[in-house]
């Protein structure tokens, strides 16, 4: 999609560069997008960090967090805190649509000019920078967003499933209503109307506050897709591999019953190996997310009272089928997750691992030449029959 309406790093280039939009500061670029007919959207769709692990870290706290907003191709953040350096920064993600893959970029502006400065003799311009140094310390060599697994966001205000949750995660978002959202950044996005959080008043004049439980979630979303994306071009890069491998990954996304059949009979203890391996893993990532999100103030509780996300067997059983059958052609998933630190593999999708089988399911399932795998609906929402689906499954066991 390359509509007039669609934001890309080039327009933004062009938009700041051409005198006629008037762009001396980030806040001008802001309310060149509030006040644009085409790109307004994009401050309508974001979230809320309070505690960030970004190179601007020191600029964000829990009353001026960092502002995350998304729409089409790009994901776009900048900072609240007036008087830091990092005020004048924005930082974008950008999805190509050539290379399939993700794009880093940053755009420094010069201090937004007072009415002393109205004179100044010499304008400075924005100064954009592609790949910004030091990015793949955090986003990896093959760069990838950074965002948690669906329900737990650490750091993210609504961090536990879009809520605000516990008195001190409802008192930190209350200093933000108070302190940082009256000031100049934040009133660009869109919190109007009750569209990010809603305010009520009790009877004694105390005010409470409750978020609208999509802005984390929304996301999600966002990122998995353009994230699926990215990995389903690798997997079509790889040489012969739908080609050789179409029923086995079809039979692991089905989670049939035969799978074992699928595979030589010397992989048939690693495919036992590959599952243990990911239940460690899948359970010591939990742990870990868990415990940043009560870190960075999600709640004063302690890790054993948290139940929230934690892995089933299904998801787990799923994961490990794909690395099987990934490792069996010579590909690997250990940089799929947009979840995880730096050198620590996640095999966590932001939507669910049903998420990520879904929609290969979908790409695979026009090229599956089986009239029971074509007419299965993969859907969460429906129940595929058990006769349907073993049905197919012995279909995809005679074409392998």
């Amino acid at each position: 999609m390359r509509g007039p309406g669609v934001l890309t790093y080039a327009k933004i280039k062009k938009i700041v560069a051409d005198p006629a939009n008037k762009i001396t500061s980030l806040n001008d670029f802001l309310s060149f997008l509030k006040s644009s007919p085409l790109y307004h959207e994009y401050l309508r769709s974001f979230t809320l960090i309070f505690d960030s692990r970004s190179e601007e870290q020191e600029a964000v706290t829990p009353s001026f967090p960092r502002v995350v907003f998304h729409k089409d191709r790009l994901v776009l953040a900048v900072t609240g805190m007036p008087g830091t350096a990092a005020y004048n920064t924005l930082v974008m993600i950008e999805f190509d649509l050539a290379a399939q893959d993700f794009q880093f970029h940053r755009i420094e502006f010069p201090p937004e000019l007072t009415d002393g400065d109205q004179a100044r003799a010499v304008q400075v311009l924005p100064k954009p920078e592609d790949r910004p140094e030091g990015c793949s310390d955090c986003h990896g060599e093959k760069l990838r967003p950074r965002w948690a697994t669906y329900a737990i966001w650490p750091g993210a205000y609504g961090g536990f499933d879009d809520l605000l949750f516990g008195d001190k995660e409802k008192a930190m978002f209350a200093g933000f209503v108070q302190q940082g959202l009256p000031t100049k950044r934040y009133q660009y996005f869109d919190f109007a109307g009750g569209r990010y959080f809603i305010e009520t008043t009790d009877a004694a004049g105390a005010k409470t506050y409750r978020l609208n439980p999509v802005a984390n979630f929304h996301l999600s979303e966002h990122l998995s897709w353009l994230n699926f994306k990215r990995i389903l071009q690798e997997l079509k890069r790889s040489e012969g591999f739908f080609a050789k491998y179409r029923p086995a990954l079809a039979a692991a996304l089905l989670d049939c019953d035969n799978f074992p059949e699928f595979l030589p009979d010397a992989w048939q203890e690693r495919r036992l190996q590959v599952y243990d391996e990911t239940k460690a893993t899948g359970l010591v990532r939990q742990r870990e997310r868990v415990e940043d999100f009560l870190t960075r103030g999600g709640a004063d509780w302690t890790v054993a009272q948290f139940s929230g996300g934690s892995h089933d067997r299904d998801d787990l059983r799923a994961i490990s089928r794909l690395r099987v059958v990934l490792e069996l052609g010579g590909l690997s998933m250990d940089d799929w997750s947009l979840a995880g630190e730096p050198g620590v593999v996640a095999y966590d999708f932001s939507n669910g691992a049903h998420g990520i089988t879904s929609l290969l399911y979908r790409e695979l399932m026009h090229e599956v030449p089986i009239p029971a795998f074509q007419s299965l609906d993969y859907d969460e929402a429906v129940l595929i029959p058990a006769a349907t689906l073993q049905a197919a499954c012995q279909q995809l066991a005679l074409a392998k």
